[in-house]
């Protein structure tokens, strides 16, 4: 099929597309929305109908994505999930060392709990450990995000594409009437993603002198946040002095954005 056989609905759909791209790269709106009224936009255009945009949302796939969220939630809700892993991490002021201890539990975890949760679960308790420990930060957050997606390609569960297209792939073959093809088992993608997941851990404990930054100081400085006062807010109207952020513990005020200027 070339660009000569698509119709005005196809064009539609790729311009649709590329402009919600270009929005959620400027970072300003979040991709739920975006693709949200995208979907909106295509139903009230004609290019989809309201049973085909709803179709999604019937996923068994998506549906296990959600109920994995919240059995995520409940397990750090506990408080055992924290402890589990600080028992893990242990204490050490090696690079190397952390990022070993790090991966290996991180990607257990995201094979049987969905790696996008386990991310956004880890990130504190490993920002905390990482302080206390005296290792760089920007050693260990990206290599999370690895250690997620590598233990979530082991499973069927393990990440979201592998429920989509798990979902897509019974439909396509109850169609077909090729039951036997239909299920797909937990660990039938476990013999290419295992051996997959331990080369990238060697890969990033190996390069990780050379890839990762945070090389020159165990103990710089590695996070500048943002952070906005609210209207309401008990530090909003008051000078840097009487909101006492001149003695803030552990971090520094390097300046203040106010009135669309910096007046610190």
């Amino acid at each position: 099929m070339g660009a000569d056989d698509l119709d005005w609905k196809g064009w539609l759909v790729i311009a649709g597309l590329i402009v919600a791209f270009l929005i959620m790269g400027a970072d300003k709106v979040g991709p739920d929305i975006v693709f949200s009224v995208l979907l909106t936009f295509y139903v009230a255009c004609g290019v989809l109908t309201v049973n085909q945009a709803a179709a999604g949302y019937a996923n068994s796939g998506l549906l296990t994505v959600i109920f994995l969220y919240l059995v995520s939630e409940g397990i750090y809700q506990t408080g055992g999930l924290e402890s589990l892993v600080i028992r893990l991490l242990g204490r050490s002021r090696s690079p190397w060392w952390a990022l070993v201890r790090m991966m290996i539990p991180a990607m257990v975890l995201s094979a049987f709990l969905n790696n996008t949760p386990v991310v956004a679960l880890l990130t504190p308790i490993l920002i905390s450990w990482a302080r206390r420990s005296g290792v760089p930060v920007k050693k260990l957050l990206m290599p999370l995000s690895i250690a997620a997606v590598l233990g979530g390609t082991c499973t069927l569960i393990g990440t979201s594409t592998n429920l989509v297209i798990s979902g897509a792939q019974a439909t396509w073959y109850e169609k077909l009437k090729k039951f036997e093809n239909v299920k797909f088992r937990i660990f039938d993608i476990a013999p290419y993603g295992v051996p997959y997941a331990i080369w990238g851990f060697l890969f990033v404990i190996m390069t990780q002198r050379w890839l990762l930054p945070g090389n020159s100081s165990r103990f710089a400085r590695d996070l500048l946040l943002a952070m906005r006062v609210r209207r309401g807010s008990a530090s909003a109207g008051k000078t840097v002095l009487d909101a006492k952020l001149c003695s803030l513990h552990g971090a520094r005020l390097l300046g203040i954005f106010r009135g669309g200027a910096w007046i610190w």
